[in-house]
């Protein structure tokens, strides 16, 4: 899935530059990890409006849609077929 791997690389490097890829499953939570904080999720909102085009709403922002490479795949995916 070409959004999943675009995440995943965006991740890797912006926000665990040095780490082993492998460390970053796409079911695993970002949130609990500590790969993702609040400014790391406002530069990733950030990214997703830009790279895809979509409007992210705040309220959006929960575990369910950010909490790994899977969900925010699922997410992006979801409001690029509402466009």
């Amino acid at each position: 899935m070409a959004i999943q791997d675009d995440l995943r690389s965006y991740i890797l490097s912006e926000h665990m530059r040095g780490e082993d890829p492998s460390l970053l499953g796409d079911t695993d939570d970002l949130i609990e990890t500590g790969v993702l904080d609040s400014l790391a999720i406002m530069k990733l909102i950030s990214h997703l409006e830009k790279t895809y085009g979509v409007e992210i709403d705040i309220g959006e922002v929960v575990p369910e849609n950010f909490g790994s490479v899977a969900n925010l795949a699922d997410y992006v995916a979801q409001k690029l077929a509402k466009t």
